[in-house]
This record gives C-alpha cells, sequence and structure tokens, in this order.
C-alpha cells in the first residue's frame, strides 16, 4: 500500500545516517594516507538488495550503487568534504540499467551544506530547489553505508561516546536528527524514530565492519568487502 511504501522509504533513509559535531566544534577526522576503497553487500533475508562500491579520499567521497528495490536502479555519489570531513556540497544520479531515467523518479539532485542551512536542488522535469533548516547536515542516501561511516569516523574521532544526528536525503523537504552511541570501541548504536536500534560492528577507526538492522522494519544486514564488480 502506499502507506507501507512510505513507512519503508522512511526506515530506509533513517538508517543512513552521519554524526554531527555540537555547534561551533570541529571534529577533525581521521588522518589519511592516500585513498581507500571499499564495498557494502545490502542483503533482506537471502535477498541481495543493494551493492555499493566507493572511494574516499581526505576530500572527497565517491560511489556507485546498484540498488533492486522495487525496481533495478544505478546510483552514483560524489561528495565534496571540509575541513574536518564536514561536507560542503554532494551531487547525485540515478538511471536504469540501460541508462534511461527511472519512471517517477528524480534525475539527479545536488545539496549544498553551509553550517545551518542545506540548499537542495532536484531535477525532474524540471528544477525544484528549497532551502532547508539543518545545521552541521549529512547527506544520506538510501542503502549507502558509506555515508553512515562517514559520520562514524568522525565520531570516534571527537573522542565522544555519543551525538545527535542531522541527516538530509536527496530532495528531501527537511532534515531529522537521531542518537548515535559508541557502546564499545568496536560496535555502535544508532536509534530512530524514538527506540528502534541498529547495531554496528566497527574497526578502531570507525570504519563499518557490519550492520545489523533486523530490530527495525528495515531488517536489512550489510557486510564489508573489500571490493565488489
Amino acid at each position: 500500500s502506499g502507506a507501507l511504501a512510505a513507512h519503508a522509504a522512511a526506515a530506509l533513509v533513517a538508517t543512513l545516517t552521519a554524526c554531527t559535531p555540537p555547534v561551533g566544534q570541529t571534529v577533525v577526522g581521521p588522518a589519511m594516507t592516500g585513498p581507500e576503497t571499499g564495498a557494502f553487500i545490502v542483503r533482506l533475508g537471502a535477498d541481495t538488495v543493494a551493492v555499493e562500491r566507493f572511494t574516499r579520499t581526505a576530500d572527497r567521497l565517491e560511489g556507485d550503487m546498484i540498488v533492486r528495490t522495487p525496481n533495478t536502479r544505478i546510483a552514483h555519489y560524489v561528495v565534496t568534504l571540509g575541513p574536518g570531513g564536514q561536507p560542503t556540497r554532494a551531487e547525485y544520479t540515478l538511471r536504469r540499467p540501460d541508462g534511461s531515467p527511472v519512471p517517477n523518479a528524480l534525475r539527479s539532485a545536488t545539496l549544498t551544506f553551509t553550517a545551518d542551512t542545506v540548499v537542495s536542488v532536484v531535477m525532474r522535469d524540471t528544477a525544484i530547489t528549497r532551502r532547508v533548516a539543518a545545521r552541521n547536515a549529512f547527506p544520506t542516501l538510501v542503502t549507502s553505508f558509506a555515508m553512515v561511516e562517514r559520520g562514524l569516523r568522525n565520531l570516534v574521532a571527537s573522542g565522544r561516546d555519543s551525538a545527535d544526528i542531522t541527516m538530509i536525503g536527496f530532495g528531501a523537504p527537511s532534515a531529522s536528527v537521531f542518537p548515535t552511541r559508541l557502546l564499545r570501541p568496536d560496535s555502535a548504536r544508532i536509534t530512530w524514530f524514538g527506540g528502534f536500534p541498529q547495531y554496528v560492528r566497527l574497526d578502531r577507526g570507525g570504519r563499518i565492519l557490519a550492520l545489523d538492522a533486523s530490530a527495525t522494519t528495515f531488517k536489512v544486514k550489510v557486510d564489508r568487502m573489500p571490493n565488489a564488480d
């Protein structure tokens, strides 16, 4: 039904989070010695619903995803990072495997970030522009766990054990805030909608090794791989 689809979409968006530093505080992310690459496999039961491959440098996160729900789509994103790992701009495009536009979906979108506002431009048949109040926000994209990882790494580097999360999806009319807590050096909990937890297994630098959302209506499990075709 439309209500179920809307709830599922909200659940998908809510899993994709990044951590926000306190007002006025700049969090310096982990030092990088060169490009990092990785991949995530997203499964619902025995079914693979998405595959993401990404490359990250000190000032850029770029990735490609194949998403198979509700139909097969290929997404490409580029997030430009400023000092401390905060995003300054994010770009997103979506297409079918044959290169044609996805019916009833946006073709491309950009998010431009300032300290307390995000300017969203979505291209469908025409361009739709919004200004959204969102302090120290990060972008989020359905099934992009490389974006989730960006925020977790910032939280680990900050030395704190918890942070509220401000996130905004491409084309979203508003931002949302969700709490994240480091439970141990190798695990974290991301909570959304008042009490539905997702559990994340991390390495010491805050990289996601696995994520379990089975306690939510999203239900997916995510595993990291060195690369994916």
